[in-house]
């Protein structure tokens, strides 16, 4: 039966369960890729006869051109589609148990030194209302951690001051309650006033919490026409500047802050402690600070025994 047939049936599944857009993006990328290859070993029109040796042809020819980091992520996505193949009955065997996973190189994190997050947190002229509306996202990244699709979709009622917590959307359609500080607390309410302002003379019927210079919704390029125009007009280079840096700089600040990485696994909405631990890279300097800050044998604090 044709490669076709099976795609459409799994990216239905993928619709019904009301998968995002970025991840039905993900889902499409993968099997162009992967359409590409069955085409190559003339096996599209009689999926039926792939192999699981011919998978393993796959990633190997994946990773004449791709990075370990795309080919694992390749894999889990090859993996979900044949357990469902399988589990609907469409395929008896699911070929994925015995196509091992390819290793990925460990990845260096980047993140935002203490010099840039200051230069960005003071780039912006709060008494306009785009400068406070850039100024509070950028708080509320540092704060949060939000991953770009979550703060994208964020609406004003999700934002709750009165209890200090904001209410998400993350991944998988999980829902999770982010604590937020008395700091972060009092920028906010500062921005929903320029906010109910601005909008008094851009009349739109909107309830999204970051909204553009039309009074919609922020946009995905929006939302990176930001932090391009930041690293052209301050010159900054070195790594990319986007809304998922700011996390990885959130997660990286919260544990040298004395943070613990169960809390930080929460806060990130992972389901894996695993994950949480790859958003961390120390530095030597890093390090060498946070053995000054809490070495038992400089530091007695742990001597309340």
């Amino acid at each position: 039966m044709d490669f076709l047939y099976f795609k459409k049936k799994f990216m239905q599944r993928c619709i019904a369960k009301n998968l995002t857009d970025n991840t039905l993006r993900g889902y499409e990328e993968f099997f162009r890729s992967f359409e590409k290859y069955l085409i190559s070993i003339r096996k599209t029109k009689n999926f039926e006869e792939v192999t699981a040796s011919d998978l393993r042809g796959y990633f190997i020819e994946a990773g004449k051109t791709m990075k370990g980091i795309t080919q694992v992520g390749y894999h889990r996505r090859l993996t979900t589609f044949y357990n469902f193949l399988v589990s609907d009955a469409l395929l008896t065997d699911n070929l994925m148990k015995r196509v091992e996973r390819p290793k990925a190189g460990k990845r260096i994190i980047q993140s935002f030194s203490s010099t840039e997050v200051h230069t960005m947190l003071n780039a912006y002229d709060v008494d306009t209302f785009i400068g406070r509306r850039n100024y509070t996202l950028l708080c509320l990244l540092l704060a949060t951690g939000l991953r770009r699709s979550e703060f994208l979709s964020l609406n004003v009622e999700d934002v709750h001051l009165q209890d200090d917590f904001i209410q998400v959307i993350g991944k998988g359609d999980k829902e999770r309650i982010i604590p937020i500080t008395k700091g972060l607390t009092q920028i906010i309410r500062k921005y929903l006033k320029a906010r109910k302002d601005f909008l008094k003379t851009h009349a739109q019927d909107t309830n999204a919490f970051i909204i553009n210079r039309y009074g919609k919704r922020l946009k995905i390029s929006g939302s990176n026409s930001i932090f391009r125009k930041l690293r052209i007009d301050y010159k900054l280079t070195g790594k990319r500047f986007s809304a998922h840096i700011w996390r990885h700089t959130f997660a990286k600040a919260f544990l040298l802050n004395g943070g613990d990485v169960f809390t930080l696994q929460e806060l990130l909405g992972h389901e894996d402690v695993e994950t949480t631990k790859e958003y961390v890279t120390l530095t030597d300097t890093d390090k060498a600070l946070q053995n000054a800050r809490y070495n038992p044998l400089d530091n007695r604090k742990w001597e309340y025994y």
